[in-house]
């Protein structure tokens, strides 16, 4: 009697850790597609909870609920494990070319593939098991949703501390879909539905349990990487907390990978020290110098070659640190060995905005931004602090996109982008050409210099063995006619300063990226992100446009009533997705880590929505008139205080994960009080309402985490995206007005 009495409660745990334990894993997953690019972030959440919205929809319209829950639950484990496989395999699936990355529409076709199936099954079988309720249940549907989000709770803080580094994916996904099969032989109506999903849970839970799916999961990630076909032969693999890590040896060159992407290649004696030789150059005498990031500190032996007496060295990422130093050469080794050099490892930018003692010069070796990891060192805000711990005199100098000879229009935007915020914070700047660009800041005057034979007689005075490049280099590389060309071409670019909190260069070099996996070779005017950058506002005009013309239309007709209670759970959903992708990409702009926080952060976002659902559950739901009104204005004042709460504590990783658990509670609360609205027009049944609005917030969900993460957060920033979703939730909140003082006529009445 005791489980039949709690049969949603059981229920709800067990989907709760598997829907999560499977979102966390393919989610990490597509990150790895587009080498961590937030881009793909909200692409996945997107895909994720549409999917989950029409699953709900789709299990409302099927016949006998307790058969098609077991057999959903059966099905589960294997729809995971394929979407796993198909994430990883997906260059050989679709044939992409060797070592390029996916368009922006491959991307959807990969998210799709592999978020898809399994996402829809978690919506089927939530609206399954609450139809499958007997009748008399009391609110089963809202006792499924809080158990939900509790079960979700518990799969994310063990992915963060137990589970990730420790266990593959494969198995984590194989243990959950086999307690999820258990908690469906409570569900199964007759001795057959239990005896098969009893079966199931043993074959699950014993190739789990037997290594058997820990050696598939091995084996795939092997697949994946000689499908690159650039990485020659794997020789090492490590999950990091900042992404997934390999390194292949090909042709007596190591290559590092991280998510996919080649990030270092060592030994590099021709290319890899000519930045550092210019940068340092650029200093009469620099003594005590900076390297903030950039892979294997192979780099190191370029600057002691400029006779320093301090080289420091930011390492973000020890994992590949300690992955990549059994493959160093040996005068790398001796280099590190060197008593005038540190290696820090620790997060570059924590360095900078930490460190007490000063320096000559600081060389920042981050790739342009082409995700938030990356924008981080790219805003005028660290540069603020690059320049307090600047000597007198000291220079500061950034990579940003270039050209062999003419910038395309989308690498000029980005480039200017950072010569502009360089600009804001360096009252002297220089951009020196070349494949990648090299922008240089100082905040004294004649420094710097684009003088070839000053840079010569610099370079000459100090560096004895300079290995492959010498002071004659400076002549080819600050040709004046290459010098000019790009600087005019820059200032004819349009260029907003790049800040933490509006990532204006974030944009600028996703633009160029999506250029560089065009097949076309087209501009930015016919990119995605380009096209979303001129029609932001249309997501949310046209949102409100229909909701009133539908509105008006409508009128006091009791159809009005349910649309209005439809618009305003879609829109809180809306609302808690689109904070959610905002938390994550501040996250990840403050530490780096988000491949292994996101599972944490999910983990509070269902905290706050399971209490949210308690409290609106046993305070809200028998206010029938005005609960929905008090949903919406939380969600508005939240709204109000998200871009404040984020821009004061953007440094600081505890507040801003705990706005993830705000997110929750507010979108928490919202689902018992609308659904309890929704369920009047079925006879008090939520088990008939439940499917209607569990779409309903999964769909406007969908749309939050799409338009946040592709359009309003890189156009707009995080200020002003929060007040786009503050429009959408005052539009609800009118409905909510309106139908609380509005007395509903029948649409059949007539009047004479």
């Amino acid at each position: 009697m005791y489980v039949r009495d709690h049969l949603p409660e059981i229920f709800g745990l067990s989907l709760g850790v598997y829907a999560t334990t499977g979102q966390v894993v393919l989610l990490r997953e597509a990150l790895t597609v587009s080498g961590g690019n937030e881009l793909s972030l909200g692409l996945s959440l997107a895909v994720w909870l549409l999917a989950v919205g029409l699953g709900a929809w789709f299990g409302n319209r099927l016949g006998n609920p307790g058969s098609l829950l077991v057999g959903a639950c059966v099905a589960a484990g294997p729809v995971v494990v394929g979407s796993l496989a198909f994430l990883r395999l997906h260059r050989g699936i679709l044939g992409l070319l060797p070592g390029g990355d996916p368009s922006l529409g491959e991307m959807a076709i990969i998210h799709g593939g592999g978020l898809f199936l399994g996402a829809a099954t978690v919506g089927f079988l939530f609206t399954t098991a609450s139809r499958a309720f007997p009748r008399d249940s009391k609110s089963p549907a809202s006792r499924l949703y809080i158990a939900e989000a509790t079960g979700a709770l518990v799969a994310g803080l063990a992915f963060t501390f137990v589970v990730a580094g420790n266990v593959e994916h494969l198995t984590a996904l194989g243990m959950t879909a086999g307690g999820l099969a258990v908690s469906a032989a409570f569900m199964a109506g007759g001795k057959a539905g239990r005896l098969v999903a009893v079966a199931t849970a043993v074959v699950l839970l014993a190739v789990s349990l037997t290594g058997t799916l820990a050696a598939l999961d091995r084996r795939l990630g092997r697949i994946a990487f000689d499908q690159l076909a650039a990485g020659g032969e794997m020789v090492a693999a490590a999950d990091s907390k900042y992404g997934r890590l390999a390194i292949g040896l090909r042709e007596d060159q190591y290559q590092l990978f991280s998510d996919g992407r080649i990030s270092h290649v060592f030994p590099d004696p021709f290319d890899r020290p000519v930045p550092v030789h210019i940068a340092l150059t650029q200093h009469p005498h620099p003594r005590k110098i900076l390297l903030l990031g950039g892979g294997a500190p192979d780099r190191i032996e370029a600057a002691l070659a400029h006779e320093p007496k301090q080289v420091v060295l930011t390492y973000l990422d020890e994992e590949a640190h300690t992955l990549s130093k059994q493959f160093w050469p040996d005068s790398t080794r001796r280099a590190v060995r060197d008593p005038r050099v540190s290696v820090i490892l620790d997060d570059g930018r924590q360095y900078v905005f930490n460190a007490k003692e000063r320096f000559d010069s600081v060389i920042v070796s981050s790739p342009p931004p082409r995700s938030g990891r990356e924008n981080r060192y790219h805003t005028r805000q660290f540069f603020e602090a690059v320049s307090r711990i600047l000597a007198k005199g000291g220079t500061m100098s950034v990579i940003a996109p270039g050209g062999a000879n003419v910038l395309a229009d989308e690498a000029a935007r980005a480039a200017a982008v950072t010569r502009s915020t360089v600009r804001a914070v360096f009252p002297h700047v220089l951009v020196v050409p070349g494949i990648e660009l090299s922008v240089h800041g100082t905040s004294t005057e004649g420094v710097l210099s684009d003088d070839p034979e000053v840079l010569a007689r610099r370079f000459s005075s100090r560096v004895r063995k300079g290995g492959s490049f010498f002071a004659g280099r400076f002549e080819s590389i600050l040709e004046p006619s290459r010098v000019v060309a790009v600087s005019r071409q820059l200032d004819l670019c349009p260029a907003r300063v790049n800040e933490d909190l509006e990532p204006g260069g974030y944009l600028a070099n996703i633009q160029l990226w999506e250029r560089e996996v065009s097949t076309g070779g087209q501009t930015s005017a016919w990119t995605w992100t380009g096209l979303a950058q001129r029609t932001a506002w249309i997501w949310l005009v046209v949102p409100l446009l229909i909701w009133a013309v539908w509105r008006v239309v409508a009128g006091k007709r009791r159809s009005a009533k349910q649309g209005d209670t439809v618009f305003s759970l879609a829109t809180t959903g809306a609302v808690g997705m689109g904070v959610e992708v905002m938390v994550l990409y501040v996250f990840q702009s403050a530490s780096g880590v988000l491949y292994s926080g996101i599972a944490a952060i999910i983990a509070l976002f269902m905290a706050g929505l399971a209490v949210g659902a308690l409290a609106g559950k046993r305070f809200l739901g028998t206010h029938h008139r005005f609960a929905g009104i008090v949903c919406d204005v939380l969600a508005l004042v939240f709204l109000l205080a998200t871009g404040p709460f984020l821009g004061t504590f953007y440094q600081y990783l505890l507040p801003v994960a705990a706005w993830s658990c705000a997110a929750g509670l507010v979108t928490g609360v919202a689902f018992p009080v609308f659904l309890r609205a929704a369920a009047m027009a079925h006879g008090n049944d939520e088990r008939l309402a439940a499917g209607t609005m569990e779409s309903a917030d999964h769909i406007g969900a969908a749309f939050g985490a799409l338009v946040t993460g592709i359009v309003w957060l890189p156009v707009f920033g995080l200020v002003a995206t929060s007040l786009m979703f503050a429009a959408l939730k005052a539009a609800s909140l009118v409905g909510q007005i309106v139908q609380s003082f509005t007395r509903f006529r029948s649409p059949n009445t007539t009047h004479k």
